[in-house]
Parts: structure tokens; C-alpha cells; sequence
């Protein structure tokens, strides 16, 4: 782990739609200076900007979603996930919509477009937060569990669970460096059920099988093939079946689903403001239960002061 703060050597652009919303949006990653942390800036509303801190998380459905004053931004953990990942303590992400663009539904994109920045060090050192004690936070309704354990070094393990064709996977990133390899592929996913209800929900009206995977728990036949293509304009050619997903080309990983998760968390975790030398161990997580374990986290080390 870094001692000391770094960010971005200089801006860089790219340009997506968003998962959920449709809607087209370019992104501009900018340097900041020390201790500032990472903020938001949403240049299509006169400049308001929006900070990287889990007191302004307002939804954690379908991603994660930050408010600030008027201004809002969504689906904000992968893009986070990358910072955290090539361990960029500060910078600036300017967008000209709500939405974070989807890119592959994987950190990918935006781990490559920080590399094409270039990554500055800093001459702050960073204010890592050490976990000495056991703390847990359990999810009676979804069932998830994370908890935070001492350690010489941060790393992170999830497991997720279903009925049916995914059941159980488990991973765990021993050292953040393997992140770019072993997390940032994995990309975001869901089932052929859910297609339709999405779609109703006013929901991943910029979903397509260039940034998400599709898991088949229900038979492809051809009536649904001419819904979904209809549904989400894909070309019924581009749709497999005979894999398991709807995709074309198979997984990136044999456990993808999982790395997905973890990297979802350790875009949350970001939320906390501060990087974390300790050991995270999850189960059945989802953006609420993240969302939740950085606020008990963030209150835990509030009491202790060592947390700003």
C-alpha cells in the first residue's frame, strides 16, 4: 500500500452511455491537490459539485448514487473502483450527465483511461485508516454479512450466493496490486428474468450485451428472443444461449459474477474517504449492506478520532 497521496498527471477524457438512464455522457478526469479527495463536478448544471463521501449516498438501487445539493450523479462505483484500485487518493471527475457511462460494465475502461492520464505522487502522506478490531455488520433482510478484521496489508474476499444456474462463488483479492488483472474485468451482470421488469422500472434503458452479462434462468425460446430484441434493440444474430449466458463469447472469468461484487464493494468502499489497511470479508453483498458497513466503519473511527 501507498504511504503517500497521489493523483492523476493530467486530464483525460472519454465518452459513454449510461447503464440506466440511456443517456450519453463524457466524463473528464482532472488532478487535485492534496487531500482533497475525489469529487464530482456536473459541468451541465453550472458546476455544482458533488464530493466522493457516503453522507451524500441517496439510492443504492441498481448502483450507487450520490446527492449533493441539486446536483446528483449515479452508477459512481465502478468508476471508483478504479481510483481505489490504482490507489488515486485525489482528483477530479467532470461529467455532462447523471449518469456515469457503462463503458464493458467493468472497471476496465477507466482503469486504462487513468493509466493514459498518468498517476502523480504526492507529497502528503495518506491518512489510512487501521483496523484493529473485529466489526461486523449483518443484513437481516438480504442476508448479507461484511465484516472488517486487523491486518498487515488490505485485502478482500466475497462470496455470493444463488439458486440455479450461479450458486455459490467465492474469491479474494490478496493484494491490491493484482487489481487491474484480477477484479477490474469482471463485469456487471444479471439474469434473463429480470430483463423485462427492468425495463418497465423505467431502468438499463442503455443496457445492451457490450456491458452486462446475461445469465439465461429461463429458456430462450423464440418469442423471447423477439421481445428482448425488441426490448433492449439487439440483434437476435448476437444473442447465444448455448452457454449458459445470453452473450456471445462466453465469461471473462469462470467466477465472474463474484469478482463483479467484490469490485462494486471496493468502489463503495471508497465512500468512506480514506483507504483501509485491514482484511474485508463479505457474503451475499450489495450496494445497501456496502453502503451501510462504510457508515458503521465511518462512526466506529469518528469515536476513536481518527477519522476526519
Amino acid at each position: 500500500m501507498n504511504l503517500y497521496q497521489q493523483t492523476i498527471a493530467s486530464s483525460v477524457s472519454c465518452s459513454g452511455v449510461g447503464l440506466h438512464s440511456g443517456k450519453m455522457c463524457e466524463i473528464t478526469l482532472r488532478p487535485a491537490k492534496e487531500n482533497s479527495g475525489i469529487t464530482f463536478v456536473r459541468t451541465d448544471l453550472d458546476y455544482p459539485s458533488v464530493p466522493v463521501h457516503v453522507s451524500f449516498v441517496s439510492d443504492t438501487s441498481r448502483g450507487t448514487t450520490l446527492v449533493h445539493g441539486s446536483a446528483s450523479v449515479r452508477t459512481i462505483e465502478h468508476i471508483l473502483a478504479a481510483f481505489s484500485g490504482l490507489q488515486i487518493d485525489n482528483a477530479i471527475i467532470e461529467l455532462t450527465a447523471e449518469e456515469i457511462p457503462a463503458m464493458d460494465g467493468s472497471a476496465n475502461d477507466f482503469v486504462e483511461l487513468i493509466r493514459k492520464a498518468g498517476i502523480s505522487a504526492q507529497s502528503k502522506k495518506r491518512d489510512i485508516i487501521v483496523i484493529d478490531r473485529e466489526i461486523v455488520l449483518k443484513d437481516s433482510t438480504s442476508g448479507a454479512r461484511i465484516e472488517a478484521r486487523p491486518s498487515d496489508e488490505f485485502c478482500i474476499s466475497g462470496t455470493i450466493e444463488y439458486s440455479g444456474i450461479l450458486g455459490r462463488q467465492s474469491m479474494m483479492l490478496r493484494n491490491m496490486e493484482n487489481f487491474v488483472d484480477e477484479i477490474a474485468p469482471a463485469r456487471t451482470y444479471g439474469f434473463l428474468s429480470e430483463l423485462k421488469a427492468l425495463k418497465e422500472a423505467d431502468l438499463a434503458k442503455g443496457g445492451n450485451l457490450e456491458n452486462a452479462v446475461v445469465f439465461m434462468d429461463n429458456p430462450l425460446n423464440s418469442k423471447l428472443r423477439k421481445e428482448l430484441a425488441e426490448l433492449f434493440e439487439i440483434d437476435p444474430d448476437e444473442m447465444a444461449g448455448n452457454n449458459g449466458i445470453l452473450n456471445q463469447g462466453g465469461l471473462r472469468f469462470p467466477d465472474e459474477p463474484v469478482r463483479h461484487k467484490v469490485l462494486d464493494l471496493i468502489g463503495d468502499l471508497t465512500l468512506l474517504g480514506q483507504p483501509i489497511q485491514g482484511e474485508i470479508i463479505a457474503q451475499k453483498m450489495g450496494h445497501s449492506a456496502n453502503v451501510n458497513f462504510v457508515k458503521k466503519l465511518k462512526q466506529e473511527y469518528l469515536q476513536k478520532g481518527v477519522m476526519a
